[in-house]
């Protein structure tokens, strides 16, 4: 790998806070997409290294913080609760121009107050205009995604939340522990 792209990997516009799917699952997904897409409908642009399958499968709930203060971010969300997510069916982004998003919609009203909580707690760049939870599975080649359309394969499969991960831009990760519900 070169220096650039182990840069390019490490370090971001900005902060971000996510959920990882627990292995279990996201071994499932990796498996999924590495049984049915091809290389040939993968997008690459290795100049990025940003593209192509998704090896962290995950959700995000914001990107674009401005901080990368992790005590700021999770006083934030010292009282936040476990709570529950459902996958649902395969679908696409199609918004680029250059690449479409395989990926797996999410259901939890719970992510959605998060994401608007820490918009107005924080100072934040809005990159999306509307915030989708999802799981992203690869970036394709223009319209090669459509015969993965409303694919079920992983539909209502749940998951637990019991952490949500602080990205500062610097690189640097650290888990925020949820609280049990009373």
């Amino acid at each position: 790998m070169k220096f650039k792209h182990f840069l390019a990997e490490n370090k971001h516009d900005f902060s971000s806070t996510q959920v990882n799917l627990p292995v279990n699952l996201s071994n499932e997904i990796l498996s999924w997409g590495y049984k049915n897409l091809p290389e040939d409908i993968i997008f690459n642009n290795f100049e990025d290294n940003f593209y192509g399958r998704e090896k962290n499968i995950h959700v995000t709930i914001l990107y674009g913080i401005h901080t990368t203060k992790f005590n700021l971010v999770s006083s934030f969300l010292e009282d936040q609760t476990i709570f529950e997510c459902t996958l649902q069916n395969i679908s696409l982004f199609t918004d680029n121009s250059s690449f479409d998003v395989l990926k797996i919609d999410v259901n939890s009203e719970e992510l959605h107050k998060i994401n608007s909580f820490l918009k107005k707690k924080l100072t934040v760049t809005s990159t999306h205009s509307e915030y989708i939870p999802h799981v992203t599975i690869a970036y394709l080649k223009k319209r090669k995604g459509n015969k993965f359309l409303n694919n079920s394969i992983f539909k209502d499969k749940k998951f637990l939340v019991k952490e949500i991960l602080f990205s500062s831009k610097d690189g640097k990760k650290q888990k925020i522990q949820l609280k049990d519900k009373k």
